[in-house]
């Protein structure tokens, strides 16, 4: 038998091996709702409570990836791939973002310290909801999946080439499961306000849907407004999450990918999608020291990893330690050669604005940084401030976000 029909002969049985499996896994889910229900009733437990939602279901939804989805009730047992999309959840379902979750990636437990704390005294039933980390092999983990028995499966847009040359698309299929593609992180601008009015006609919440994405339109406009009149982008270089491997590595960057497209939406010109080959790498302080850009930033967290010296911005986060951490990245060996004047000053933000709906509030903040005689009274922590009070149950926390230093040492307001 020559090589080729063999290669026939294999692709086929694996075929074969990958349509049994979905059939087992299939059969194995359809039997889950009905123990439920037993183990249920036999606990004399009541129905879940009507939810308060738009009416009008079946109805057809269209995601990030273009597909048009059939959404046959509202959810009620959602699986959220991605934990930061919480926050998409919190401007829809305000009263309890948490309602509804059958199971997530709770990963901001570990990138935001901050937030978990004050997710878990909004709503203590936080750490209760199960945990299902699907950023590896996502066919791998069906079963577990299947066993938390979604009625709605939401991932991230990249993922759907591995999910539909998978089980998990034809499993989902079978047991009329919908899948959601969206995405508030690659295309950060475009695609935050369209994942919220996905979500939010999905889950029966057009109208909070669409106030938010209307607020979010009205300020991005004006900061394109803005930028019409001039053609200068001044070039800005961005590094994210500095300090994440202490205070002898610099300088991790980003191309065109959320932090970049942020950049460029608030009308700088972005380092690292000219220096970079991919989305993400380091740029040389060499370079950088040859190029002195005119803008420096850098994104902090309060993710707390053995040796690295992050800026922990975040709820209950002193501007004083904020400002501290800063300084000590700024002191790097042969970084303040970089500097395009001594009174230029290094503006640092939370990383956390990469993947949430209020990204706009950093598209503000940079609009300010980049441009500040174009947009003298943008106040970004006032925006936030009123985004998260009109469009959410989050608590009035105290939040910072930013802060600023020149590079001879002085504070940029002296």
């Amino acid at each position: 038998m020559t090589t080729r029909p063999m290669q026939i002969v294999f692709l086929l049985v694996l075929l074969v091996v990958q349509a049994a499996q979905a059939t087992q896994l299939a059969q194995a889910a359809q039997s889950l709702p009905a123990a439920r229900s037993a183990r249920t009733a036999q606990a004399g437990q009541t129905a879940p409570a009507p939810l308060s939602v738009d009416p009008g279901y079946p109805r057809r939804v269209t995601d990030l990836a273009g597909r048009d989805v059939v959404l046959s009730q509202a959810p009620r047992r959602i699986y959220l791939a991605n934990g930061n999309h919480l926050m998409v959840l919190a401007l829809l379902d305000r009263e309890n973002p948490l309602q509804r979750l059958a199971g997530w990636n709770d990963g901001i437990r570990a990138s935001d310290p901050s937030l978990w704390r004050v997710l878990q005294e909004r709503w203590p039933e936080t750490a209760q909801v199960p945990v299902l980390n699907l950023n590896g092999d996502i066919n791998a983990g069906i079963e577990q999946l299947l066993a938390l028995r979604p009625d709605l499966l939401v991932f991230n847009v990249e993922k759907q080439a591995e999910i539909e040359s998978g089980p998990l698309a034809s499993v989902a299929r079978r047991l009329a499961i919908p899948i959601l593609y969206v995405d508030t992180s690659r295309d950060a601008v475009e695609h935050a306000p369209k994942t919220v009015a996905v979500l939010g006609r999905a889950l029966g919440h057009e109208t909070r849907a669409a106030a938010f994405v209307q607020d979010y339109g009205r300020r991005l406009a004006r900061i394109r407004q803005g930028l019409a009149g001039t053609a200068v982008r001044p070039r800005v270089f961005i590094e994210a999450r500095a300090g994440r491997m202490g205070l002898d590595q610099c300088c991790y960057t980003q191309g065109d990918t959320t932090w970049g497209r942020l950049i460029e939406a608030a009308g700088g010109r972005n380092l690292g999608s000219e220096l970079l080959r991919g989305r993400t790498g380091e740029v040389p302080i060499e370079r950088l020291i040859h190029d002195k850009p005119e803008v420096y930033l850098m994104t902090g967290t309060p993710q707390n990893r053995k040796g690295s010296r992050l800026i922990p911005f975040g709820y209950g986060a002193e501007p004083d330690t904020t400002r501290a951490a800063l300084q000590a990245l700024m002191a790097r060996q042969g970084l303040s050669w970089a500097a395009n004047a001594p009174q230029a000053c290094v503006h640092a933000v939370t990383h956390q604005f990469y993947d949430t709906p209020l990204n706009i509030v950093a598209v503000e903040f940079l609009a300010k940084v980049i441009h500040p005689a174009l947009f003298p009274d943008i106040d970004a922590d006032r925006s936030y401030r009123e985004l998260v009070d009109r469009y959410t149950h989050l608590p009035d926390t105290p939040f910072v976000f930013n802060t600023a230093l020149r590079w001879d040492g002085a504070r940029c307001e002296e």
